[in-house]
């Protein structure tokens, strides 16, 4: 069975809404997006650069998708990380039914939860899920989610969409890995415990 690993920009207070981008996502009045834009640093690339060439295939929202869409499916494939993203397998998990543009994408139609698992259980590899809020949440309310890696930002935004709901259940994970970039980024691992 294949492994699926969430990978978020976070805050200091939880916080994972429009990290980017200030048009990424206003929802509630957001007004603090691209949060993390300004604090990325050569470490934060590298890290995102081997878990995006190391992955076997992308888990994304339709939001993400549409964002990755735009910014990556014509961007210069000399690059190795937009080389295996064009290449890998996107799996979608959306109720809307337009056309993916993007090579190589697939929708996961109905039951958030049922799709997923069923792409978990085709493959050996690892499948990343890069953003996606709502897809986090519910791949976690479902038991799906292997490994986290956070990119927990030196900033606290005090509102905002957060990474972990309110009806989450517990779940415990043992950290396998921490780095803190000169930008002062902390990358937290944390795999799912044998115990969970």
């Amino acid at each position: 069975m294949g492994r699926i690993v969430a990978v978020n920009f976070v805050s200091i207070d939880g916080v994972m809404q429009a990290p980017l981008s200030a048009e990424e996502d206003r929802d509630g009045g957001f007004t603090a997006g691209g949060w993390a834009a300004a604090a990325g640093d050569d470490t934060v690339d590298a890290v995102m650069r081997k878990l995006t060439t190391s992955a076997a295939g992308m888990l994304l929202g339709r939001r993400t998708y549409d964002i990755f869409t735009e910014a990556w499916s014509q961007a210069d494939a000399a690059d190795p990380s937009i080389a295996a993203m064009n290449r890998m397998p996107k799996y979608v998990v959306t109720r809307n039914t337009d056309r993916l543009a993007w090579a190589n994408s697939r929708r996961l139609g109905g039951d958030q939860a049922s799709g997923v698992r069923e792409v978990r259980e085709s493959t050996e590899a690892r499948l990343v899920v890069f953003g996606s809020g709502q897809l986090v949440q519910a791949l976690a309310k479902n038991d799906l989610i292997n490994e986290y890696t956070l990119l927990q930002y030196p900033i606290v935004l005090g509102s905002g969409k957060r990474l972990f709901g309110v009806d989450r259940h517990r779940t415990d994970f043992i950290l396998s890995g921490s780095l803190i970039s000169p930008a002062g980024v902390a990358i937290l691992t944390y795999q799912r415990s044998v115990n969970s």
